[in-house]
């Protein structure tokens, strides 16, 4: 609803059975949990508030959605000048999926969700750049962070590390009732 996109990273789990909530260790399949909600007359906030208090009268946690300083990378300009611009045609995001992919007339908004999901991404990713058109970038399709950092200076583009304050999703057990 806040325009956050939500995954692991941005999840604090202080539960006594975290194998119970991310499928981890030896768990009975009886054990664990399955979470899924479909209210279609609902949309943005009313959808997130609806869904997050489902989860928390139903289930055994509690969550929150909670500011916290972070450790992130930041995706930022490092210049005035646009090396970016699409030269317009059929939308395309293939980066890191194939040789040759690429972002053709995109916004950055599907770089930085095919980024989060590299290996070696282990950082919330935050933009920073302020551009708001669409975009047109090609990177190795296999990059390590250097490479990935070299490869978005040709774009005039910089990835670094930062704290910054941010959503996160803190996830806990009930209190028992007394």
């Amino acid at each position: 609803q806040q325009g956050d996109r939500y995954s692991r990273k941005r999840l604090i789990a202080k539960v006594d059975n975290l194998s119970a909530i991310n499928g981890s260790g030896n768990v009975a399949p009886a054990n664990l949990y399955t979470y899924s909600y479909n209210a279609p007359e609902l949309t943005g906030q009313s959808l997130a508030g609806n869904m997050l208090a489902e989860q928390n009268r139903y289930t055994e946690f509690s969550g929150t959605i909670e500011k916290r300083k972070m450790p992130c990378l930041v995706l930022r300009k490092s210049s005035s000048i646009d090396k970016i611009k699409t030269a317009k045609g059929e939308p395309e995001n293939s980066l890191f999926r194939k040789e040759g992919g690429r972002l053709i007339n995109c916004p950055l908004t599907y770089l930085l969700g095919r980024m989060s999901e590299l290996p070696f991404i282990n950082s919330i990713l935050i933009d920073e750049t302020g551009y708001t058109g669409n975009a047109d970038i090609s990177i190795h399709w296999k990059p390590d962070l250097n490479t990935l950092r070299d490869e978005l200076k040709a774009y005039d583009l910089e990835l670094v590390e930062a704290e910054r304050e941010v959503n996160m999703f803190i996830l806990k057990d009930k209190e028992p009732l007394q």
